[in-house]
């Protein structure tokens, strides 16, 4: 999983054709649980780039995606967003 700033986000959208946004934070035990979740899921597949945005830090980056829970995972296909989840359930997201 890669932790993204403001500045690469849209770079990555942009280039990646599946693409998994995740806005967290680190108080959060359910992110905490999500990403070992994600760690499985890279191990056994590459199919999804995996994006990590701390949604405390980047306020006004979370605020634009309209993030009201933590977490919240945003399933883009070449660069438009087909899906939006709240919670740890990623085998929703992504089947």
């Amino acid at each position: 999983m890669i932790e993204l700033k403001s500045n690469t986000l849209k770079q990555y959208l942009q280039t990646s054709p599946k693409v998994i946004l995740i806005f967290g934070a680190e108080w959060c035990p359910v992110c905490q649980i999500l990403t070992e979740k994600i760690k499985i899921i890279e191990k056994n597949s590459n199919e999804y780039k995996f994006l990590y945005v701390d949604g405390d830090k980047f306020e006004l980056l979370a605020d634009s995606y309209y993030i009201e829970k933590y977490p919240t995972m945003i399933k883009y296909i070449n660069g438009r967003e087909v899906k939006r989840k709240e919670g740890s359930n990623i085998k929703k997201l992504i089947n």
